[in-house]
């Protein structure tokens, strides 16, 4: 699967993509630990298990001071189509979509039942205490919201923005879009001839 793929992927506005778009995810997977992994034990897309159907969840062995540690991280991904911010119907404030709100539910619920989960332990050879979020991809930069308003736009931006500050750094949740995901794929080339490069 090619790039240009990918990105005519992102940018359908005529269908929601998120099944094909999954599948790259995978060639990102050592950029969502906070840590390098030293190598990959699993990657899986659509895992099931009884507390329902995880969208990404990927396994590796991370280096510290005290050895190999096997750490867990589950991801939940929606459509570059949805939105993630809408109107809460208080002058300039704006808070998660429908969209986003079932993301974090499904990501916060599965990992608090796997952390617990002695099957799952086995299976990934791993501790409920390394088994934590990843976060959730969704949606594109431009179009955080159903709106073209720039003053909408910057409103809610900057929920967005407090959300991330009071909600994801606290929990160490990663929010991406799949703007996010596209630039970790291909980072753009450094531009040259400019004074000091």
């Amino acid at each position: 699967m090619s790039f240009d793929a990918f990105c005519a992927l992102i940018d359908d506005t005529t269908r929601h993509t998120e099944r094909e778009c999954q599948q790259y995810v995978g060639d990102i997977a050592e950029k969502l630990f906070e840590q390098t992994p030293e190598s990959f034990v699993t990657i899986r897309l659509e895992q099931r298990s009884f507390y329902g159907s995880s969208d990404f969840i990927v396994a590796a062995n991370i280096r510290t001071a005290t050895g190999l540690q096997r750490h867990v991280r589950f991801w939940e991904l929606k459509a570059p189509q949805n939105l993630l911010m809408k109107w809460d119907g208080n002058n300039n404030r704006y808070g998660p979509s429908d969209d986003l709100v079932k993301a974090e539910n499904q990501l916060i619920q599965y990992v608090y039942l796997a952390q617990r989960d002695g099957a799952f332990h086995s299976r990934y050879s791993t501790y409920g205490d390394f088994v934590r979020p990843g976060g959730v991809i969704i949606g594109r930069n431009e179009k955080l919201i159903n709106s073209s308003n720039p003053q909408e736009i910057e409103a809610a931006a900057e929920s967005l923005k407090i959300r991330g500050i009071m909600m994801y750094e606290a929990m160490n949740i990663k929010l991406y879009t799949w703007d996010h995901v596209k630039y970790l794929l291909k980072p753009p080339e450094p531009i040259t001839g400019l004074a000091g490069t």
